[in-house]
């Protein structure tokens, strides 16, 4: 979904103010631009080394496109499961941290997700010299999601907005 239809969603529940999803337009189309396919999708068989020397390309083409002197990759993905012990392949959000060190990239991760904290990558972390840090932001979505909301409409407290997944 486009970003400017999802800011305009927005708007219309009340997170955003109405009119600031067309001031922004052009710049929400310019990001849309930006994004990617990204990975691992159904059916993908490139390995996970090629997986993270491509979404790398990809960072180091951005950085070099906008000539930026540097590159922070936040990592602000819907969390995904944790890996099995079973599992042979990295999570995507090991694969996105493994690409940023690869890119000489930063690295948050503001998500609970696996990121750069699985044992595959000790040795690249150890290494990289890159500043990173994170494994959740501890926004509180999750208490305010499954607490408080429910407690403010079981106390007839008019919720006005929600937004999150």
């Amino acid at each position: 979904c486009p970003l400017a239809k999802r800011a305009e969603a927005l708007a219309d529940g009340g997170v955003l103010p109405h009119g600031l999803p067309s001031a922004v337009r052009a710049e929400l189309d310019a990001a849309d631009a930006e994004i990617r396919p990204g990975g691992p999708l159904p059916g993908d068989t490139r390995t996970d080394q090629e997986l993270i020397a491509a979404f790398a390309a990809d960072l180091t083409d951005f950085a070099h496109r906008h000539d930026l002197a540097r590159t922070v990759v936040v990592n602000v993905a819907s969390t995904e499961p944790a890996p099995g012990p079973d599992d042979t392949r990295l999570p995507a959000s090991s694969l996105y941290a493994a690409a940023a060190l690869r890119a000489g990239c930063s690295y948050a991760n503001f998500t609970p997700s696996t990121g750069l904290r699985t044992p595959a990558l000790t040795d690249t972390v150890a290494a990289c010299g890159l500043p990173h840090a994170g494994r959740d932001g501890k926004t509180g979505q999750t208490l305010l999601r499954s607490v408080l909301a429910p407690m403010f409409l079981q106390r007839a407290l008019a919720v006005r907005a929600w937004s999150g997944s």
